[in-house]
């Protein structure tokens, strides 16, 4: 892997390579987040519907003089 790396590396005019190259050429990038598992709600329950809302972070409000 470090003589790929190093072949494709243009040397300054000393001929060395800068720490700061070579760890930008060794970083890997980050791994994919796992994915989280999606929860169920039973919306037809009071509670189910509550916790839907809640983790949603939706707020319901009333507005004055608003009828639906």
């Amino acid at each position: 892997m470090l003589q790929g790396i190093l072949q494709d590396v243009v040397p300054d005019r000393e001929g060395l390579l800068s720490c700061r190259d070579l760890a930008r050429r060794l970083r890997r990038p980050d791994p994919a987040p796992e994915p989280q598992e999606s929860k169920s709600y039973d919306l037809a329950q009071k509670q189910g519907l509550v916790d839907f809302l809640k983790d949603a972070d939706i707020r319901l409000v009333h507005t004055p003089g608003c009828s639906v």
